[in-house]
């Protein structure tokens, strides 16, 4: 009786173990879910395809891959593309994509691999980032654009500024700038790196000789290009409007200066405006850079009490 409980026990076990096994298996059934097996979390340079293919397995309810399954792929967000829209599953249930990042860097970046079933749309979503590129171009960087004034042997007022850029647009970091100036002008540092927006500033200081009217500068970025900029050595400030004026208390009166250089007016120039006596404001109280009239203006409001 023992012997024959064991021998049935056996004809149950067996077939249990090796039914997923076995050759007269049915054909895997629809499509019941599609996952990401590999390319996902991947980086590349804005508007370059990723280093390796996305790739998504469809499966049955069973969990068998479906050979022969229409995949599509969509890009939702990114503004990417992929080498084809739709792709068959082979053997394996899986679908292969080449995956072309968007041209923004920092954009989120995500694709869709979808699957109809029975049940609706099955997918399944990859994303990936973009980074910058190469750099491409440099161009100066405002504020300041890339005419100055200032007093010879001083520093400037106004840093000068570059941007380093990819080919589509996208600030790149940590790329080495170099700065020079004529006329015995120096920049601190003389040799800097673009930061996280791709900005490098350098400090210049002008020559000491005030006979020289225009001094000149450069940033250079190896391989890439150059931003001149110009200076103009200031000699003297001339009031040019609101002096003298005799005004009642909280009255707001205009004034001007225009900025002069060995040749005339000077462009680029800041002005800064402080009351020196009575109270009041002055606002703004730093104007600048100058036009080419060389003219900067504010609006001056004395204090209450009456006298100079």
């Amino acid at each position: 009786m023992a012997a024959r409980v064991r021998v049935l026990a056996a004809a149950v076990l067996v077939p249990a173990l090796f039914s997923c096994e076995s050759p007269s298996d049915p054909e895997p059934g629809p499509p019941a879910g599609i996952g990401v097996v590999d390319g996902a979390g991947q980086t590349a340079a804005a508007g370059q395809a990723l280093p390796d293919p996305v790739a998504v397995r469809v499966v049955d309810a069973r969990g068998r891959p479906v050979d022969g399954e229409a995949v599509n792929f969509v890009v939702t967000s990114g503004g990417g593309s992929v080498f084809a829209a739709q792709v068959t599953t082979d053997g394996e249930g899986l679908a292969r994509n080449t995956w072309t990042l968007g041209t923004a860097a920092g954009a989120a970046q995500a694709l869709e691999a979808r699957v109809s079933s029975s049940g609706g749309q099955l997918l399944a979503v990859v994303t990936a980032t973009a980074a910058s590129g190469a750099p491409a171009s440099v161009h100066a960087f405002a504020p300041g654009d890339t005419i100055f004034a200032g007093t010879a042997g001083a520093a400037l007022d106004t840093t000068p500024a570059v941007r380093v850029v990819d080919a589509h647009g996208n600030p790149v970091p940590n790329v080495s700038v170099a700065w020079a100036a004529d006329h015995g002008g120096t920049f601190s540092p003389a040799t800097g790196t673009t930061d996280a927006q791709g900005v490098a500033r350098a400090r210049w200081t002008l020559g000491g000789s005030a006979a020289v009217f225009a001094h000149a500068a450069q940033a250079t970025v190896a391989g890439v290009g150059a931003v001149r900029f110009q200076a103009r050595v200031v000699t003297s400030l001339m009031k040019s409007g609101g002096d003298g004026m005799t005004v009642t208390a909280g009255a707001q009166v205009p004034v001007s200066v225009t900025v002069l250089g060995l040749f005339g007016p000077v462009r680029g120039a800041q002005v800064r405006w402080t009351v020196v006596s009575g109270g009041g404001t002055v606002a703004p109280p730093a104007a600048g850079p100058t036009p080419a009239e060389g003219v900067a203006q504010a609006v001056w409001t004395p204090g209450p009490n009456p006298g100079p």
